[in-house]
């Protein structure tokens, strides 16, 4: 299982972006606009493989979500004794990950006319 965890925080550290409601995505990059009472705030994340993250992850326990770290941790452990993890899991779920988040940005572009 840790294989799999190393891999999901490689992903989210590297990519993850805001959920709050007030997030603007920015539907050209996929980073996400926090606004604020100073301005509007341009966080350097894509907020749409956070929230595919978060879709595709929904059947776990969440222990923590970190929108601006791009963290998430989970409630699951696996003991060592246990049997081994497919390597193909994290493939899976990765491509998992990376579907939903294509799904989201085609749902939130215009249509073209």
């Amino acid at each position: 299982m840790r294989p799999l965890t190393v891999v999901l925080c490689a992903l989210l550290l590297t990519a993850c972006g805001g959920n709050s409601s007030n997030d603007m995505p920015d539907t050209t990059t996929g980073s996400t606009a926090i606004s604020s009472d100073s301005g509007r705030v341009t966080l350097g994340v894509n907020s749409y493989l956070w929230h595919a993250t978060l879709d595709t992850l929904a059947f776990l326990p969440l222990a923590s979500a970190d929108p601006f770290g791009g963290v998430i941790i989970t409630e699951w452990y696996s003991a060592p004794a246990d049997a081994q993890v497919n390597p193909d899991t994290a493939i899976k779920l990765e491509d998992a990950i990376l579907t939903r988040a294509r799904e989201l940005r085609l749902a939130s572009e215009p249509p073209q006319g």
